[in-house]
């Protein structure tokens, strides 16, 4: 929203590599944040560690090694962009965010609100199994027609969804 209001288009940076000390990042782990980033109105990624650093050579699975040589990091990397790409590259830039909430589980992290029957005119409830869950709504520039998205915010489990609509 305050990139919305600065008239800024937002890219995530995300931290696959810069921070996960004891877990070295997988093509899922990849693909999991590029859709949840598209997912959340994120117009581009900024990858946070993409060079591994000559002290610490490989601890936290950068694609580039210290010596500059591609690593299999690289190879998940490109897999998991042409993947996207291949399934969403034609329709998520011609989207435009209006609206993301949690749904699920309650963690109180309060960076999003709380998805209610008055967010929406149509849909009056998202339950899901176990975790927290945010639900994102767009509108094609062209078309005008509405999209969502429900993003599951695990990388471990699955989740089970029940999307009810106004009875009107």
């Amino acid at each position: 929203d305050i990139c919305e209001e600065a008239g800024i288009q937002p890219w995530a940076c995300l931290i696959c590599s810069g921070h996960m000390v004891f877990h070295k990042p997988d093509e899922y782990d990849i693909m999991w944040q590029i859709t949840t980033a598209a997912a959340m109105g994120f117009a581009g990624i900024n990858w946070f560690r993409f060079y591994d650093s000559p002290a610490v050579p490989n601890y936290h699975g950068s694609p580039i090694d210290q010596f500059g040589n591609k690593t299999t990091h690289y190879y998940d990397m490109l897999r998991a962009i042409k993947g996207f790409q291949e399934q969403f590259g034609d329709i998520f830039p011609k989207l435009k965010k209006k609206s993301t909430y949690f749904s699920g589980e309650d963690r109180d992290r309060q960076s999003y609100a709380r998805f209610h029957e008055p967010c929406h005119d149509i849909i009056a409830e998202v339950r899901s199994s176990f975790e927290e869950s945010l639900i994102s709504f767009f509108e094609h520039e062209e078309t005008g027609e509405e999209y969502f998205c429900v993003i599951n915010c695990s990388r471990k489990f699955y989740n089970h969804y029940e999307i009810r609509t106004k009875s009107d």
